[in-house]
């Protein structure tokens, strides 16, 4: 990659807004790319989670242990592959790790109980009041994810106002 390569994708890392500096994370394009690579993600995390739920589910009475189960199993997988595919960032972050664990868990909530009023409150088949459940709990978590685990880092330090750079080109010796 030449230099003007590398220029312009650390550009477009970097967000100036008056008083702020703020650093994307290194994914590639904006929100609908993050969601499509998300979906992919979120998808073989589904397959993990429905198959399982499929295989746990006649072992149990009623749908909410395997529905638990096979969630959390299917949130590890899914951090793994959220973390270095649809963020770009370093999976081994204890922090984010942490975050996103406890975001799963609300996740976990809404998708079991999604599960569990498709099933009991529609009397769908409990696979596919799973598969609704996943569904729910995609936008959920994408929303959690994308504004609190994954933000955008601030640098902390303040952006000079475009007035203030004019005036301190112009007081400078050629």
């Amino acid at each position: 990659m030449n230099e003007p390569d590398v220029r312009a994708r650390a550009a477009d890392r970097i967000a100036v807004t008056p008083g702020t500096v703020s650093v994307r994370p290194g994914a590639p394009g904006g929100v609908t790319a993050r969601l499509a690579r998300y979906g992919a993600t979120g998808g073989a995390a589904a397959v993990v989670d429905i198959g399982l739920f499929h295989a746990l589910a006649p072992r149990f009475d009623g749908v909410l242990a395997p529905a638990a189960a096979s969630f959390l199993v299917a949130a590890v997988f899914n951090y793994v592959l959220t973390t270095t595919f649809v963020f770009r960032q370093h999976w081994r972050s204890p922090r984010r790790a942490a975050l996103f664990l406890v975001f799963a868990t609300v996740g976990l909530a809404v998708n079991s109980l999604a599960t569990l009023g498709f099933h009991h409150a529609l009397g769908l088949p409990p696979t596919i009041a799973k598969t609704c459940g996943v569904g729910v709990a995609f936008l959920v978590n994408f929303a959690m994810n994308s504004a609190i685990v994954f933000r955008p880092v601030r640098t902390g330090r303040p952006a000079a106002s475009p007035a203030r750079m004019t005036a301190s080109r112009r007081q400078r010796p050629s």
